[in-house]
């Protein structure tokens, strides 16, 4: 098996890592939309190189192999793949496609256009609902409506410029559509389990975009945001596969939020090292599509005797 089949997914992983390491100097949407580049380019990389090698391995079992001539060309392989490696692969691929099927499940549950359809709330694009729950609880939903759900444990708990502060933060959710940066690393984490490490970075990077949103909508006042982020933090809960104030990951969570609010200007990546990320990202990213083409030859080569 060639190892040029693994160079986009080599490459990939370097520009993750880079990324990364500047993030939080970036401002929010940009940092949001290069991780989620790095997260699809990764993703991207690594699936079609473990299904040419799980079907690699699969096609020279006995019983999977009856009545199909391997053609031996095909990818450089010229001998099966290894047992331990394919097993691996075809566990991968299987596992992911479970993991995807649940995550796409899920959020249809959670999808707040099903939910404004069911209750009737349809004429406002961004409806806000208060539910009856002592519960402190502020979220945004997934779908293209973007509703946003409030408690009466959450109004109980703030005072009236903290819940403008709460709403404006989801509305914001709502508006550039957060719901797919979550959609689409939970999907791709499903495949590749370590793009975990990203997809917490894109979640922490989203949270900033709208705690940045909140700041603006309260008048630029950074410090009343923070100090309503820490309240929430300590007796907020939401649902998983919603987007949250509070939301948070391990050692990007909200006190690095906090800090980010309190000192906007601590660390700053100039514009030359992003437009490199970019370039790079574009570059990996047309080598990765000259490489799917191995898996339209998989299936040529897989032909009846």
């Amino acid at each position: 098996m060639q190892p040029s089949l693994f160079l986009p997914l080599a490459l990939a992983g370097v520009l993750a890592v880079a990324t990364t390491a500047i993030h939080r100097g970036l401002r929010p949407h940009v940092a949001t939309r290069l991780l989620v580049a790095s997260i699809v380019l990764v993703a991207a990389s690594a699936v079609p190189s473990l299904l040419v090698v799980s079907a690699s391995f699969l096609a020279h079992v006995p019983v999977m192999g009856t009545g199909i001539a391997w053609c031996t060309q095909m990818l450089g392989i010229h001998a099966e793949v290894p047992t331990w490696l394919g097993v691996a692969a075809t566990a991968a691929v299987a596992s992911g496609v479970w993991q995807a099927a649940r995550v796409v499940r899920s959020r249809r549950r959670l999808d707040g256009g099903q939910i404004a359809h069911a209750t009737g709330h349809t004429d406002d694009p961004r409806p806000v609902e208060v539910i009856r729950d002592d519960a402190p609880i502020a979220c945004t939903l997934p779908g293209r409506n973007g509703r946003i759900v409030i408690s009466t444990g959450m109004l109980d708990l703030l005072r009236p410029e903290e819940v403008d502060v709460v709403l404006a933060h989801e509305r914001a959710h709502a508006a550039h559509r957060h719901d797919r940066v979550l959609l689409v690393s939970e999907i791709a984490t499903a495949f590749v389990p370590p793009l975990r490490w990203l997809a917490a970075r894109a979640l922490f990077s989203v949270e900033r975009w709208a705690d940045e949103a909140a700041v603006r909508a309260c008048g630029g006042d950074r410090r009343l945001v923070a100090e309503t982020l820490a309240r929430v933090a300590l007796h907020t809960t939401q649902p998983v596969g919603a987007l949250g104030i509070a939301a948070s990951t391990p050692r990007l969570g909200v006190a690095a939020r906090v800090e980010v609010l309190l000192r906007p200007d601590a660390r700053s990546v100039g514009r030359r090292v992003v437009g490199g990320l970019w370039l790079g990202i574009a570059g990996v990213a047309v080598l990765s599509a000259y490489q799917i083409h191995h898996l339209a030859g998989l299936a040529a080569s897989l032909c009846p005797h």
